[in-house]
């Protein structure tokens, strides 16, 4: 939910280029939604992977202002219901490729061994920042490590790094990334291991020892940053007899 929030924030408008995608990949709609329309919501959600992203009250148990994503079955389920609503981003896999291209041309991986904030990072340089230089930030005041707690199905290594205060006793243990769109918690994990990292022996933090695992589930944040995450799923009942078959974003 995070991430999308982060594009509608990041670019208000989005241009599309013509392509016959458009009329069936999904786009980010904001609507006003009464409460007799509740129930299409909750159907779109249910069988039409209508994902929602933010919602607002307008009027108390009347109105709200919902932004969701939306397919085009749910396009339609708009238009037959006079329900009003404006497109914020017409073509969503065309932006997030796009995003990725200038993301790829702009970054050449870390700055100087530093993390940088001013993008989200990948798992590849996740994994160098945590194996290769938070170990080196050790002082006599603390020790950091790292250590591998496990792999992914898809035999990728799960990092968590330790930080060991002289004299600390109690824990406090993080972890983000479980839902692999979340790239803010993620981000947010390791600018509090900088924080961390970077205080001095008097800091209050530095009362404390710190397990810290910025991305808990790297199989799905590597798969949420490519174009096109979308699996045909059949829901079939009664030995076959009857299926559906839906696009959902995973």
């Amino acid at each position: 939910m995070y991430f999308y929030l982060f594009l509608l924030l990041s670019i208000p408008k989005f241009y599309v280029y013509g392509s016959s995608e458009n009329a069936y990949g999904p786009k980010v709609v904001e609507a006003q939604i009464r409460s007799k329309h509740w129930k299409l919501i909750e159907r779109e959600e249910n069988i039409n992977s209508l994902d929602l992203l933010s919602r607002r009250i307008v009027e108390p148990r009347k109105l709200w202002n919902l932004t969701f994503l939306a397919w085009p079955d749910t396009m339609d389920m708009l238009n037959k219901n006079n329900i009003k609503f404006r497109i914020l981003i017409d073509h969503v896999f065309r932006y997030l490729e796009n995003y990725r291209n200038k993301t790829e041309y702009r970054r050449a991986g870390l700055v100087d061994d530093a993390i940088t904030f001013t993008d989200f990072l990948t798992f590849t340089e996740i994994e160098s920042f945590v194996r290769d230089i938070a170990p080196n930030l050790s002082t006599k005041h603390k020790k950091v490590t790292t250590e591998i707690i496990g792999q992914t199905v898809q035999k990728r290594n799960i990092p968590m790094v330790k930080i060991m205060h002289k004299d600390a006793k109690n824990v406090i243990f993080i972890d983000a990334g479980i839902h692999s769109r979340e790239w803010l918690a993620i981000t947010t994990s390791l600018y509090l291991l900088t924080v961390v990292l970077n205080a001095d022996e008097h800091s209050i933090v530095s009362k404390m020892n710190w397990y810290i695992i910025p991305v808990l589930n790297p199989d799905g944040y590597v798969r949420s940053h490519m174009v096109r995450t979308i699996k045909n799923i059949y829901f079939c009942t009664f030995f076959l007899l009857c299926c559906n078959n839906k696009r959902y974003l995973l």
